[in-house]
């Protein structure tokens, strides 16, 4: 389905990926979840961000082209990346500039090396996008969170994205945030995805909202 989201990596102070995804948006929290409960992942992330930069234009370009390319629903799914399944990607086609990557963003990532550097696109204006940015989600690695948003609202302090865009733009609006040894502790994704309902209820009550989030 075409849920528009982002999914950002906060790292050393700053946003270092803020991936623009074009689909499923609210399946993407249970994909991350799938990652991050996972403690060897997070070194692997943190690893493979050295060895990412920020795509040129002309790099930006080319993947646009070669995903319109591709058949409307064609995506990348997360077990593809983390069960090394048989699936082919285009050779020429990078996937961490594919707006169907979603939060299989995080495992590319992770598999970047000096000789493999991953190109990164920068998406943060989506975060300003209060009529498409229906979900965003935060890796933040420095406090080993991840926070969950949805919808937009007013900039209030201290708000996550606050210095994203101008002083009158709307940001998500935060729901929930786990620390990634709580994501570690729970039987499955599907607990994550029940709390961040239950949260989304409270927050959201006075907008009856029917935005949630599936696994």
């Amino acid at each position: 389905m075409g849920t528009r989201h982002l999914i950002c990596v906060f790292y050393n102070g700053r946003f270092v990926v803020a991936q623009y995804g074009q689909w499923d948006g609210d399946q993407q929290g249970a994909r991350l979840v799938k990652f991050l409960r996972m403690p060897d992942n997070i070194q692997r992330l943190k690893d493979g961000l050295s060895h990412t930069y920020e795509a040129s234009e002309e790099e930006r370009v080319a993947a646009e082209k070669q995903l319109n390319e591709l058949p409307v629903f064609e995506s990348w799914d997360f077990a593809d990346w983390t069960q090394d399944t048989t699936k082919k990607l285009p050779s020429n086609l990078c996937p961490s500039l594919c707006a169907s990557t979603g939060a299989a963003i995080l495992e590319v990532i992770s598999r970047a090396e000096a000789e493999r550097k991953v190109p990164i696109s920068l998406e943060l204006s989506f975060a300003n996008d209060g009529l498409f940015c229906e979900f965003a989600f935060v890796v933040d690695l420095d406090k080993e969170v991840l926070e969950v948003f949805i919808g937009c609202e007013k900039k209030t302090p201290n708000h996550r994205f606050g210095d994203v865009g101008e002083n009158d733009n709307t940001v998500p609006s935060f729901i929930s945030s786990f620390t990634f040894s709580e994501l570690q502790s729970m039987r499955s994704e599907e607990e994550f995805v029940s709390q961040v309902n239950k949260d989304m209820v409270s927050v959201l009550a006075m907008t009856q909202s029917s935005t949630v989030l599936t696994s």
